[in-house]
């Protein structure tokens, strides 16, 4: 199933070098152990040195417990991204125990794929979280960093809620309204910001 973190309370499945300018989620050769995290028990670690900024796009609607990204390089951080390959059917849904998604400090990680489910997750690490889509999610915790939602001249309105000590950044030009439980879904956040 790939490679293992023994501090981990899920297996955590490192991507290989093969992935260094990104590629297809689910080709094998892209990961340690030559299986793709593709469940809801495993956690996909997207931390190397990058030498360029990496694109992993998915092919089908893929469900993990969390994930990780790091650019290790000693200099220059440089831009992650989790597509959907041109099929909007391809979805990324975090689900299982206690669903994380950890940005190190001074990283960023576009996710332009739609999130799938209604659950929830918490989004940890001092780094950038960039979501196009965050879809019908009930919630996000923002433990730490920054989350941002980057809806162009989209207008949206989302049933969830936001909350946790870390930022909210609001970007483009559209609209966004948030309709989840409470008086404000936005009342519990640390920062908002408000671009576009």
């Amino acid at each position: 199933i790939g490679a293992y973190a023994s501090d981990q309370a899920q297996p955590t499945i490192q991507c290989s070098t093969s992935a260094l300018t990104g590629g297809t989620w689910s080709t094998g050769t892209n990961w340690v152990g030559g299986n793709a995290p593709d469940t809801d028990t495993e956690i996909a670690n997207l931390s190397r040195d990058w030498s360029s900024a990496p694109t992993f796009n998915l092919s089908a609607a893929t469900t993990i417990n969390g994930l990780t990204y790091e650019d290790q390089g000693a200099s220059g951080d440089v831009t992650g991204t989790i597509g959907n390959g041109g099929s909007a059917s391809n979805t990324l849904t975090f689900a299982g125990t206690t669903p994380t998604v950890t940005i190190a400090s001074g990283n960023t990680l576009n996710i332009t794929a739609t999130l799938g489910g209604t659950g929830s997750f918490t989004k940890s690490g001092q780094g950038f979280l960039v979501l196009s889509n965050p879809g019908s999610l009930s919630s996000i915790t923002i433990s730490a960093g920054t989350l941002a939602y980057d809806l162009g001249a989209t207008n949206y309105s989302l049933s969830q809620s936001l909350s946790g000590p870390g930022t909210f950044d609001k970007r483009g030009s559209g609209t966004l309204t948030l309709t989840g439980a409470g008086s404000s879904p936005l009342a519990s956040v640390g920062t908002i910001a408000i671009r576009g």
